[in-house]
């Protein structure tokens, strides 16, 4: 299975043009910051439940799992981040 199946390559560049836009925004208005942050932590996300839907769709077991693994991870990372202390 090649990459072009899941997620054409016209997606990167968009997603990026936009991603960059969106910090730019962030950094000249920094109360527009937590806006242009969440962008660009869920677009990842965004990408890997794509690959991972369609790839187990597909019966590409090993790259929906890896996708799923990623998932979790940042799940893991993001609910254990509520644990550390604050300053």
């Amino acid at each position: 299975m090649n990459k072009k199946d899941i997620l054409p390559d016209k997606y990167f560049p968009i997603a990026y043009g936009i991603g960059l836009a969106v910090l730019v925004v962030g950094v000249v208005f920094p109360r527009f910051s937590l806006y242009s942050t969440f962008y660009l932590m869920l677009v990842p996300l965004v990408a890997a439940l794509v690959v991972a839907i369609l790839a187990f769709r597909r019966k590409d077991g090993a790259l929906g799992w890896a996708a799923t693994l990623a998932l979790l991870g940042v799940a893991l990372v993001f609910s254990l981040s509520f644990y550390l202390p604050d300053r």
